[in-house]
């Protein structure tokens, strides 16, 4: 069964429960529950097929576990989220991208009595819905429209056809809709009595010079809030106090309309006598404020109406008094900031980070009390540097899987629990908003994390971490040793080398304190001085070694550890590493640059890959020194199974070819993307799965301590192509392993890899055929199949080591050798002869 996890936590706001003590998050397809005071997940809610986008909570006194969401699969579902259990669910036909539901508010304490006359009996919720079908001559594709939750039936009508509104926002007595559209913002009345037409709600149009992202409500609906492209808050008063009556003072009297001249260093705002604000707008008077120098992301009044919270993209919280329009800060956020929710209590919110964190602060003590941490972003590596990154990598001790984030630093995620384990910084760095100014964006640090390695007991990481050079000036790489001395997921740095060039691999040794760094031309081996200084042991540079000035950009041990593999461009060197003797040159017909290798275990298999559009995939048998097979695949991330002789990549297909003159360039999606688990014998893999995001993931084989999975998650990174071999290995009694598989976007799926109840589909190539490994080619149909030699029973060094048997007919001095023309001919015959049992 496959396992999923690792979604984004912040796509959506969060939502909390009626009591205040569970938030609830829309987490791709799912709804994930989670503990306020501990920030632990409590369930899952699984149903919808495609991703949530709206999670709207009964606000009631008797009902405080009950919750709608809808999703784009076209469906709104009744959730009771305590048990999980769909009370409704209702079709509504069209993709669904907000929803709002008016009827579902509560009225706080501290705001106005909301008008005569009493909420719907049933129902009715607001949606912003993906239209199918365009009208000739119009570009909208989004339709506003509301719909009865208990007759299950759409209102006659529509409110507004727009191209790309953004989300519904309800003000929290239910009295008013709002939408952000482009340069104006959009508020309707939600009526209080039947509703038979919807094109009879009453509605207004708040303007503006720029674009405006969001739109906010106070508890008295007589002020609204928005946001701008630009940084600005603009924040309206008394709107609807003439088209909206039920707002108009006493005595029928209409206020003078004011506009507001803006300071442009201060925060304060004076406010003169005009005929109207912007224009015909439907308000009293137009304040604006000014601090954010980025597009703002989220703006919510508090429950009193005293403050105005807002964030942005500088990661910091702002908290606006309206009164005066000073502001208080909560910088460090740790990135970004998207959205936010009000708690029940007064003083606790809950924001959304760029990070894919949710953090709980309370704006009393402007302190951060807990969060709720998913997996961070990927790391955008840039194009300019050529080398196979890493994108996730596996810690032998608590078998936890390590990721590098944008932060410069390592993630330990737990993928068993789906939940984070801790963070390691490798290079000090706070986060600064990049700006919009190109050369404020290029004074920027830009250094990432390429590599990080870990030995077999799991007490020493190495990383690596790669500087981008600034105007020709900088750059490089930086080599880090970490010890663990402590049973907790704690390093420290003993050893820092700061290399000249780019490290494209680095690996450890599986039995011996030794690591391996390849760069452009060169291999060097590491090891731990003899003697420790404070506990503390420090690693030096043994031997290098390098062939023909060949870039170096892949290396693997076996698992025995007494053979090294260094990946030469396109040849691959073997070496002893004890001896850094060369042993042996191995050359395949691909001339693609070989970035990965791997020992497949349980063999004498060696697996090499390379990606692009002339990649491949090649399995070399080291006891006769041949290729056992290789085809044409672009291989992104490769995977040996620790304990079985099979091995997974995660390659893309290509799915178009395009001609540049002579050359013939083979493109790629992401959607063409497969996992293929291949044996040591055959190209025909024993199963694949068909991956969507797939190019820029990654796969890891996991034992089977680590199988014990726990809550499934997330939308569905996986799609039903999967299959069997009536050959694979059954054996009930050997140990198995779990494969991950990572996307691109961090979703990830664990599944057990030689599972018998899949169906048998063979994969094919980019041809559409399946390789027939029997079929002569042109060469031996005319000369014959070649002789396989018979595998020797020695191990795996001695059968790479032992020289050929007239090696010893050529060893001697110069002088007492036969000359050339008397050896040449017989031995050339000798190979021309006729081998027996060959026709």
């Amino acid at each position: 069964m496959v396992r999923l996890g690792g979604a984004s936590l912040v796509e959506r706001a969060p939502v909390f429960s009626t009591d205040g003590k569970r938030l609830l998050l829309c987490t791709a397809s799912t709804v994930s529950v989670y503990s306020v005071a501990t920030g632990l997940l409590i369930t899952q809610l699984h149903g919808h097929t495609a991703p949530v986008t709206s999670a709207v909570v009964v606000q009631a006194a008797t009902v405080v576990t009950h919750v709608w969401t809808s999703s784009l699969d076209g469906t709104i579902r009744l959730w009771d989220f305590t048990t999980g259990v769909i009370l409704t669910t209702v079709h509504v036909g069209l993709p669904i991208l907000s929803m709002v539901i008016p009827d579902l508010c509560t009225l706080p304490a501290s705001s106005a009595v909301k008008s005569s006359g009493s909420k719907l009996k049933n129902p009715v919720a607001f949606l912003s819905v993906h239209s199918t079908k365009k009208e000739q001559n119009c570009d909208w594709n989004t339709r506003i429209i509301c719909f009865n939750l208990t007759s299950r039936k759409p209102i006659p009508g529509h409110l507004a056809k727009l191209r790309s509104p953004g989300n519904l926002v309800v003000s929290p007595a239910g009295g008013l809709v709002g939408l952000p559209d482009g340069f104006k913002i959009w508020v309707w009345k939600v009526p209080t009595g039947s509703l038979e037409n919807a094109r009879h709600i009453q509605e207004l149009l708040l303007h503006h010079t720029a674009k405006l992202l969001q739109v906010t409500f106070d508890a008295t609906e007589t002020r609204v809030a928005g946001g701008d492209e630009n940084g600005r808050i603009l924040i309206w008063e008394n709107v609807g106090e003439h088209k909206f009556s039920s707002r108009t003072e006493k005595g029928g009297k209409e206020k003078k309309s004011q506009i507001v001249h803006e300071h442009p260093t201060t925060n304060s705002a004076t406010t003169t006598t005009c005929p109207g604000v912007r224009g015909s707008d439907d308000a009293a008077a137009l304040t604006k404020y000014h601090w954010h120098s980025r597009e703002v992301q989220f703006l919510i009044f508090s429950s009193d109406g005293v403050y105005l919270l807002s964030g942005g993209l500088e990661g910091v919280l702002v908290i606006w008094q309206l009164e005066t329009g000073k502001c208080q800060f909560l910088p460090r956020l740790g990135g970004p900031l998207v959205s936010i929710a009000a708690s029940p209590n007064p003083s606790l919110y809950a924001i959304a980070c760029l990070d894919n964190a949710v953090k709980f602060v309370n704006i009393g003590t402007l302190s951060i009390e807990r969060s709720i941490q998913g997996i961070k972003p990927p790391v955008p590596f840039p194009k300019n540097v050529k080398l196979h990154p890493l994108r996730a990598s596996l810690e032998p001790h608590e078998r936890k899987m390590v990721l590098p984030t944008q932060n410069i630093s390592l993630q330990f995620y737990d993928t068993a629990n789906d939940q984070h384990v801790g963070e390691l910084q490798v290079v000090p760095r706070n986060y600064l908003s990049e700006g919009k100014s190109k050369n404020r964006t290029a004074q920027l640090p830009s250094t990432f994390v390429s590599h990080v390695a870990f030995s077999a007991d799991g007490t020493s990481m190495a990383t690596v971490d790669i500087g981008i050079p600034e105007q020709g000036i900088g750059g490089g790489a930086c080599l880090k040793f970490w010890d663990r001395p402590s049973q907790q997921l704690q390093y420290s740095v003993n050893t820092q080398v700061d290399e000249l060039h780019e490290i494209a691999a680095l690996v450890f040794h599986p039995r011996e304190l030794l690591a391996v760094t390849c760069s452009h031309s060169d291999f060097k081996v590491w090891v731990p001085t003899g003697t420790r200084r404070n506990n503390r042991r420090s690693w030096r540079c043994r031997s290098v070694g390098s062939y023909r000035q060949k870039p170096m950009l892949a290396a693997g041990f076996s698992f025995d550890g007494t053979i090294l593999a260094v990946g030469a461009a396109e040849l691959i060197t073997l070496w002893n590493p004890s001896t850094n003797e060369m042993i042996r040159v191995l050359a395949s017909s691909s001339s693609a640059y070989i970035s990965l290798l791997a020992f497949v275990n349980h063999s004498n298999c060696l697996v090499a890959a390379s990606s692009g559009s002339r990649g491949h995939l090649t399995v070399w048998d080291l006891s006769t020194l041949t290729v056992s097979w290789d085809c044409s695949m672009h291989v992104e991330a490769l995977a040996v199974d620790p304990v079985r002789p099979n091995f997974a990549v995660l390659a893309a297909l290509p799915y178009t070819i395009k001609n540049e003159g002579w050359k013939s360039i083979a493109l790629f999606i992401n959607k063409d993307s497969v996992v293929a688990l291949f044996g040591v014998d055959s190209p025909s893999p024993t199963r694949y799965w068909s991956l969507r995001d797939g190019i820029g993931g990654t796969i890891l084989f996991f034992p089977e301590s680590v199988a014990c999975l726990a809550l499934p998650s997330a939308q569905p990174a996986l799609e039903a192509a999967e299959t069997k071999n009536d050959n694979a290995e059954t054996d009930a009694d050997s140990t198995k392993s779990t494969l991950v598989i990572l996307t691109r976007s961090r979703e990830f799926a664990l599944l057990n890899p030689y599972d018998e109840e899949y169906e048998h589909k063979p994969l094919t190539t980019k041809g559409g055929q399946v390789p027939d490994t029997n079929a002569l080619s042109a060469f031996s149909s005319m000369y014959g199949k070649a002789v396989t030699p018979k595998k020797p029973a020695a191990g795996l060094l001695s059968a790479v080591t032992s020289k050929a048997p007239w090696g010893s007919l050529l060893e001697g001095p110069s002088h007492v050798l036969p000359p050339l023309t008397r050896i040449c001919i017989p031995f050339m015959e000798s190979l021309l002869q006729k081998q027996r049992g060959q026709s």
